[in-house]
């Protein structure tokens, strides 16, 4: 049984069919080297435009990275539907939020909800400072292994 052979013309080898890459669009349905020196062109080209590569990856990451982020996620809409939830929850049931801190009384900071988990609408509003602190504190009782709020 006889193979068909090809000859590389960058090495100059008469090679069998079967060591040349398939392509449809060429004379014969084979490249036109043989793999090896078809793999050492294609190596060599990357070395040689490593940089333009690199250029190209980092503009593909930035691209993507900039239509992921516009797009909205769905963490984003579920929270949003909480926040309306929540919204008509506080004008339902008449909760209004409060000029001074529950805790201290300081009406100049911004005040915050901090939802207490023993019923479901009983909030302590506090300013930033009383609401960093009650996490402090949260943080140090769950290290110590109470179960306070």
């Amino acid at each position: 049984m006889s193979q068909e052979m090809k000859t590389c013309p960058v090495c100059g080898i008469e090679k069998p069919v079967t060591d040349f890459y398939r392509h449809e669009n060429r004379p014969g349905g084979l490249t036109g080297y043989c793999k090896i020196c078809h793999n050492r062109k294609d190596w060599e080209r990357r070395k040689n435009n490593a940089d333009r590569r690199k250029q190209t990856r980092k503009r593909t990451r930035a691209y993507y990275w900039k239509v992921t982020r516009k797009r909205p996620r769905k963490s984003d809409a579920l929270v949003s539907v909480e926040a309306n939830r929540f919204k008509t929850d506080m004008l339902k049931f008449d909760i209004r939020k409060p000029k001074q801190c529950e805790r201290c009384g300081n009406g100049e900071d911004e005040i915050i909800m901090l939802p207490l988990f023993t019923d479901p609408f009983s909030f302590l509003w506090v300013c930033r400072q009383c609401y960093r602190e009650l996490l402090r504190q949260k943080r140090a009782w769950r290290q110590v292994g109470q179960n306070k709020p």
